[in-house]
Order: structure tokens, then sequence, then C-alpha cells
């Protein structure tokens, strides 16, 4: 940050605004002074993307506190409390340009609005004394927050950007804050740092690290965003009954977080044309459930995603104009796939699926059970994650869904999996 955009005058009345909309949101009461005390502006980037563009197409737009035509907009958005901003797209590009260029590409690195931190740090309830571990520092705001309530020597932080990291710490550093810091994969948590009484994460996950349970106490709680690759994610918080297990309800929140760097489940193309044949024989029928997720049916495919945690989705396209495409669904842990041809204006669509696990029934299963539940909202579910699963539940029911599986129906393994990369 240049010493100028630092001192503007705009920043603290911005910055005042910001803490009065979180003293007056639930949840955000007990952080607003913290945002007073821990400038965000000081934590950005002075060239950051905003989602002002179409983000549905990877569009984003430039904004440059440096540009004195564009620094009062770059204020205004670093102290939005709903505000995300995107500071790296794949993988590696990071702003650049002037203010206002559009730019696109999938966004690899972000810093959280304001209000959403807030929200999370109020489910987490850290208090005096706890010791905590971040996953994903970022760009160290979260981090900051953490240090102005607990103290930075109760404090650990978890960032696999070497460069972030290094901006991260000269950010915390320059308010006076020094946790411990390490650049690592966050999937392996920091051992030597814990026991832990708080894990928070900000970086999205199908399943969470056996780590981060492992260095959490008994009775200590983990925040975290799991996500699915056809939904975006749900917070869950979770409590730990001991090393190995640790099961929780949603929160009535959502929002858009980085997968965790290297965790993603990728099923390509390529893949696919290992699937599909005749050996051994896939089993075909036909369904009249859609292979994709409606704007109704999201809760759904989201139980669903949670369920296979495993299981990559990739869609084909007909290239023909027709609108026709193909689903293929393929299990990493078991082997097994399946694909659904889907037609416009077809009332059933073909489903081929062969290996262990029948993977199209387990999606109609898991389906058909919230159907049958009535359809509820994320927030009324919960998950359970032992060694060997991760399963989840209806809370006003106590209604479990397991794989079939688990539950002594059939038996993973099988030599047809599609080597999908992870």
């Amino acid at each position: 940050m240049t010493p100028d955009v630092f001192d503007d005058p705009g920043v603290c009345p911005a910055r005042e605004s910001l803490a009065g909309r979180l003293a007056r949101s639930d949840g955000g009461s007990r952080w607003a002074q913290a945002v007073r005390d821990v400038p965000r502006h000081v934590f950005i980037p002075p060239k950051v993307w905003s989602a002002d563009g179409d983000d549905r197409r990877g569009e984003f737009r430039l904004l440059d506190a440096t540009d004195p035509a564009g620094r009062a907009e770059w204020i205004a958005a670093v102290h939005s409390s709903d505000t995300s901003l995107v500071t790296q797209l794949d993988g590696a590009r990071r702003p650049a340009g002037r203010h206002g260029d559009l730019a696109r590409g999938t966004p690899t690195g972000s810093a959280t609005a304001p209000g959403l931190v807030a929200a999370m740090l109020h489910h987490l309830d850290p208090r005096d004394g706890m010791r905590v571990l971040h996953v994903g520092c970022g760009p160290g705001y979260t981090t900051g927050l953490l240090c102005r309530e607990l103290g930075a020597d109760q404090v650990v932080a978890v960032e696999v950007d070497e460069d972030l990291a290094r901006r991260s710490r000269q950010s915390l550093t320059r308010l006076g804050h020094h946790p411990t810091l390490v650049v690592r994969d966050g999937w392996h948590g920091h051992r030597q740092g814990g026991p832990y009484d708080l894990v928070l994460v900000t970086a999205s996950c199908r399943r969470p690290a056996r780590a981060w349970i492992a260095q959490t106490r008994p009775g200590g709680r983990i925040l975290l965003p799991l996500h699915g690759a056809l939904v975006n994610s749900g917070l869950a918080l979770l409590e730990v009954a001991d090393g190995d297990t640790a099961s929780g309800r949603f929160l009535p929140l959502r929002g858009s977080f980085m997968p965790l760097r290297d965790r993603r489940i990728r099923l390509t193309a390529t893949d696919t044309h290992r699937l599909g044949g005749d050996r051994p024989r896939p089993v075909r029928r036909r369904t009249t459930t859609s292979p994709l997720p409606m704007p109704e049916t999201l809760t759904g495919w989201y139980l669903v995603e949670l369920t296979l945690h495993t299981m990559a989705t990739v869609v084909a396209e007909a290239d023909d104009g027709s609108g026709a495409f193909t689903a293929w669904f393929a299990d990493s842990d078991t082997g097994s796939w399946a694909r659904v041809d889907h037609m416009p204006g077809a009332s059933t669509y073909a489903v081929a699926q062969s290996g262990p696990l029948l993977l199209w029934d387990e999606i109609e299963e898991i389906l058909h059970w919230w159907e049958r539940l009535g359809r509820p909202p994320w927030h009324l579910f919960g998950i359970t994650v032992t060694p060997d699963a991760q399963y989840v539940w209806h809370a006003p029911t106590g209604e479990t869904r397991q794989l079939s599986y688990l539950a002594g129906q059939a038996t993973p393994g099988g030599d047809c999996s599609p080597g999908l990369k992870t």
C-alpha cells in the first residue's frame, strides 16, 4: 500500500461506515470495534478486481487505488460489507492494467467480504485464552481480526502462496501483529502449533482434512466452507468429538470461497474416454431426473455432492447445436462411473453406469430422500465426518443418508477407476 493511499482522508469515514453497518447487523455487532481497530485497506493490494463485470462469464473489473480517478471507488469497494475482491486469476495472474479494465479468468485468490467474515467469526465465537488455526490466510485481514481479539501469540495462520503470505506478514507487522504464519499446504494444518480450540478455514473443500480434526482439542470447533463440483459453498460448524470424528450443523450463511489449492477433483473430457466401455458391462436404464441441478434443486444436489465427496462431474455438449449434452459422473474412491444423456424436450433420459457403486442410483436416492423430507433448505442439515465416511443428516428428524456400501450393501473397489486428477 502506498503512503498516499494509506493516508487518504476518505479511508477513516469509510471504515467507520463499515463498522456502523456491522454493528447493526445480526452477529456482526461484536466485531464492529475490531473493524475500527484493524484497517482493512492495509491488507488489500492497490490493484484488485471486482465483480462489476459479468462474473457469470468470468469477467472482472479492475479497481486501481494508485489512479486518482479510481481511488474513491477502490476505497468504497474495500469498505463494502458485502463485496469480495479478487486478487488472483487462473492461479498466477495478479491485477494489472488501468482502472476500469476488464479481465476474464477463473478466480483463484480473493479477499472475503467483511460482512461474511464478521458473521463467520460470530459463529466461531473465539474467546480469551483460546488458540486458533486459520487455514487460508489470504491477504491477512481475518488473521488480523483474530490477533486483535485473542492476541497474536494465540493465532497460527497457514497460507500456501508464498508471495501472498509475505505480503500478509508485512501488513500484519505494520499493525503490530506477529502471529505464527506458516507457508504450506493448509490441508495439513500445522501440528506444531496445536492443539487448537478453534479452526477457521477460509478456503473451500469437499471434505474436512483429517489433520484439522486431529489437531483440534475434543470439544473444539471447526468452521469451514464445503463445496461441490456443481453447487457452491455452504458453511458448516463442526464440533470435534475425539481425534478422528467431527459433526455439526450447516449455518444459515452462504458464500463463495476459493477452493484449497490442488485439492479439486477434476474430470476432463480426456478422462471420459476411459469410461463408458463394456468392461465391466454397464447397467443401463432410463431416468426422469435431470442430470444437472436446477435452481429449485440446488440443495438436493448439494447433499449429493457432500455424500459423494470424491465424485467429479463433467458435461459434454453436443456439437450439432441441438442443446443435447451428456453428464458424466465418476467416483475416484470406488472407480464407479455413470453417464446420463440429456435431450431437450425429452421426459426421460438414458443412463449407463458401472463399477462397484451404481453411481446414478446413489444420486437419485439422495435426491429422492431430500424430496421426501419436503425439500428443506441446506441449513436444516448437518454433516458427520469419520475416518471412513462423510454423511449428511436432517436435523429435525435425525434421518441420515449414507452410501450403500457404507450400509453394507456393496463393497467398494474395482478396476475401472478413471484415474481422476486430484
